[in-house]
């Protein structure tokens, strides 16, 4: 922890990035494999230093209770950042096809040695984990492994547009592409995911037939994404049913009137920007839950002449786009049970057993008052433990009285000097101070505000 004075003196917006990357990346490297088994007086030390870097990043004093401290940092809980991490771990050695150290621990029952006040990762990783089984992790593609006839189109418009901006864009994008498609058959695979507010994932996708310019629909599927979804495993999910049905389709001896082998060409339409930008990126840096829709893409592509993904805007009135949400939202009503877990759905999973607020402070919203001394002064006046306030430095010692130098007999606490005090009714008004119900929703709200009345006051 020898950085800490360091730290300290960098500017604001690098402080929390050096604490985040450096001390506590370091500091806590490998935590959930040892931290349920170290002695108390080892995570007391452990979370000293933990809440000291917390000091350091927010410029709460040391007195400030951890409630507060966590709070206003928009951290947690040392035992809940490890566990997250215990979690966040599991959630990858368990995926493991051949038995790793990691995973024959995981796998392991806790030796009865240990005693019963002790935490195992294995048992730190249970708190967080779903029960449902878990996809193996694929094998990485190699990063010469493109697909030559695959080609990428993005819609010309942003989700902000309005829908019919966003329909005209769709439409002339998708006749963009049937321009290029140079044989006289061809297929379209619609997809979409779907989610529900409790995290149940359902995918649906639809195969349209395109001969000679008449379009005729050939089969549409809804499936389960998981108990445990997020938007992204539950499109990837959609694509790959989708993908698998035209493969079927077409190995099933699509032939033209010659009967020699016919390869039409595939468009895959789908809302999701995170998939098109995913299979656009290296092979080799995929993520695990990316890999499964470039083996598809890749298998099919032997049996057609090109593919062409495409990128549509969601919810802009395209009819096959709409059709195919529905289906989507028909497979989260399907029984999920069987369905295994992929990485990015775990992660979200622990995500939420382990969620903590965010920082209270949005240091954006200070404008060119954007300093380190002004975000610390405001999270101390958050905490109510600050060296402006007659009320703290008395409770400390520093002070003869708690009263306020300008309303003798009236406590002054971060309310009184910020919103009552008729003393300081001048800067107030210049700084536009509007009163509020409490310190943190005004800070939240107005930082740039107190920080100015602080100026004003000459004690910033």
């Amino acid at each position: 922890m020898s950085l800490l004075p360091v730290i300290s003196k960098l500017l604001e917006k690098l402080v929390q990035k050096a604490i985040n990357q450096y001390v506590l990346s370091s500091g806590l490297y490998g935590a959930a494999a040892y931290y349920g088994l170290t002695t108390n007086s080892g995570k007391r030390l452990l979370e000293t230093a933990y809440n000291q870097c917390l000091r350091v990043a927010t410029g709460c004093v040391p007195s400030t209770p951890l409630t507060k401290l966590y709070e206003v940092a928009g951290a947690p809980s040392l035992h809940t950042k490890i566990t997250r991490q215990a979690g966040n771990l599991a959630n990858i050695a368990l995926r493991h096809s051949t038995p790793t150290p990691a995973r024959t621990v995981l796998s392991a029952r806790v030796p009865q040695r240990i005693r019963q006040d002790k935490t195992t990762w294995q048992q730190l990783a249970q708190e967080t984990l779903p029960t449902q089984q878990f996809l193996p992790l694929p094998s990485r593609p190699p990063p010469w492994a493109k697909v030559e006839n695959l080609t990428i189109h993005i819609t010309d418009c942003s989700r902000d547009d309005p829908p019919h901006v966003r329909l005209s864009a769709a439409l002339e994008c998708l006749d963009k592409v049937s321009s290029l498609c140079a044989q006289s058959q061809s297929y379209e695979v619609w997809t979409d995911g779907s989610v529900t507010d409790e995290g149940t994932g359902g995918s649906g996708y639809l195969v349209i037939k395109v001969t000679d310019g008449q379009r005729s629909e050939v089969c549409s599927g809804s499936d389960p994404a998981g108990v445990v979804a997020t938007s992204f495993t539950a499109e990837v999910t959609a694509a790959v049913a989708g993908l698998s049905a035209a493969e079927d389709l077409l190995t099933a001896g699509l032939t033209n009137t010659d009967g020699q082998p016919s390869l039409p060409d595939l468009i895959l339409v789908t809302d999701s920007r995170s998939l098109t930008d995913s299979v656009a990126g290296d092979p080799y840096r995929m993520s695990p839950d990316t890999i499964p829709v470039f083996e598809a893409i890749k298998s099919i592509s032997q049996l057609v002449t090109s593919i062409h993904l495409v990128w549509v805007s969601s919810h802009c009135g395209l009819f096959l786009n709409d059709k195919v949400d529905r289906l989507a939202a028909a497979g989260t009503q399907v029984p999920q049970g069987h369905v295994r877990l992929p990485v990015q759905a775990t992660k979200t999973a622990v995500r939420k057993a382990t969620r903590y607020p965010p920082p209270l402070l949005d240091t954006k919203k200070l404008g060119d008052l954007r300093t380190r001394k002004a975000s610390c002064k405001l999270n101390q006046l958050m905490t109510g433990h600050c060296s402006l306030l007659n009320g703290y430095l008395h409770r400390i010692g520093a002070a003869h009285s708690p009263h306020c130098v300008f309303c003798p007999g009236v406590v002054e606490d971060a309310m009184h000097f910020l919103f009552d005090c008729p003393g300081r009714a001048q800067s107030r008004h210049s700084a536009a101070l509007q009163s509020s119900s409490s310190v943190s929703q005004a800070v939240a709200e107005s930082p740039y505000n107190i920080a100015r009345f602080l100026q004003l006051e000459k004690l910033l």
